[in-house]
């Protein structure tokens, strides 16, 4: 999982504006999942949190100085910043955990209202100022308790702050335990960015739904079937393994919503403390990176490991590398067509899995 510390501009950006209202907690009996497309206020003005890391780079927008001393220093000074290819590739977000006054940042309780501050940015720390929808937003929260028996889906369409750098939630923690925030956002014209942070959520302690055995079959609201595939069917820690799901509603197909490629998002999450694996563009384990997705199916294929060769529906499948062996839950996350075919987007959908890792881990991590 990769943190960065966030530009001085990106964070003046993501807190230093004028606050207006906050969005509802949904009650302690709320379903397992919401999907809520939000707009939330900015924040109220005042000092930087001490809590927040900034980082010593410049701010994107510069400061003011004295002239330059000829035309061609004045147009090196303004020229814009643009992001190369691997700052993109190598994109994700800045966040600031305000659990309220009665509790220091980063550590909300259950029951009270928690908001989180969010500025996408690129490998350099530098805001992302270009973004491409993912799951029809322009940015993602995704809030789950690591067991998965909790669920929510928020969803920026716009982001809110002073010059659509950055953007608050608001949600309400039913439950203490381990928690994560999932963050997904797609530089223009880059890979998309999907980044896992732990959350410890305070609270009278309460019993983890148990793990059970695995499970590769979900059943879910509205007729809703989700069958997990993998190739090979076995996991082993530090190997990578291509995994694919099967999409129904109401027993009949459903059409998964999206461009082209990478249609449903993986995170899978260890029973222990650990660290959590994201599903991965497909690509073949130890070679470069196809330059498409059309490449990609035809070496998969070629390996005789094609989205189809395992079951799963098209654009449904990723690589996944578990971290250490033992039990894991696996989220599948992908938003759905709407009534009027696949070129409407519909609700989004997320779908839980129990799976066990073999092998061993070295002693460093996998490679």
């Amino acid at each position: 999982m990769r943190r960065l510390a966030p530009s001085l501009f990106a964070l003046t950006a993501a807190l230093t504006a004028a606050a207006c209202g906050r969005s509802a907690p949904p009650p302690a009996t709320a379903p397992a999942e919401a999907d809520k497309a939000v707009t939330v206020a900015p924040p109220a003005a005042g000092p930087l949190p001490s809590a927040l890391p900034v980082a010593a780079s410049p701010s994107a927008e510069g400061t003011a100085t004295a002239a330059p001393a000829d035309a061609t220093a004045a147009t090196a000074a303004e020229a814009p910043y643009e992001p190369t290819a691997q700052a993109l590739a190598q994109a994700t977000v800045a966040i600031f955990v305000d659990a309220g006054a009665k509790n220091p940042p980063g550590s909300p309780t259950a029951g009270q209202m928690t908001t989180v501050t969010v500025t996408p940015v690129d490998g350099n720390g530098r805001p992302l100022r270009s973004r491409d929808p993912i799951l029809g937003a322009e940015l993602v929260m995704v809030a789950l308790r690591h067991d998965l028996s909790w669920v929510q889906t928020l969803r920026a369409t716009r982001l809110s702050e002073p010059g659509g750098l950055s953007h608050r939630f608001s949600l309400n923690f039913p439950h203490p335990g381990r928690h994560l925030l999932y963050f997904l956002v797609k530089p223009a014209g880059g890979p998309v960015s999907a980044t896992p942070v732990d959350l410890t959520v305070r609270g009278v302690a309460e019993p983890s739904t148990e793990w059970g055995e695995d499970k590769r079959q979900f059943s879910g609201p509205e007729g809703l079937s989700v069958e997990l595939r993998s190739a090979p069917e076995q996991f082993e820690a530090c190997r990578p393994s291509h995994i694919a799901t099967s999409w129904l509603q109401k027993g009949k197909a459903a059409a998964l919503h999206g461009a082209e490629g990478q249609r449903v998002l993986y995170l899978a999450i260890p029973e222990v403390a650990g660290q959590a694996s994201v599903g991965q563009p497909l690509q073949i384990a130890g070679a470069a990176a196809p330059a498409d997705s059309a490449t990609a199916t035809a070496q998969a294929a070629a390996a005789g490991m094609s989205v189809e060769a395992i079951g799963g529906d098209a654009g449904s499948d990723a690589w996944l590398t578990l971290r250490n062996p033992g039990r894991f839950r696996i989220m599948a996350l992908a938003q759905l067509a709407g009534p009027k075919g696949a070129a409407a987007a519909g609700p989004i959908r997320s779908a839980a899995f129990a799976v066990t890792a073999g092998g061993t881990a070295p002693a460093g991590g996998c490679p």
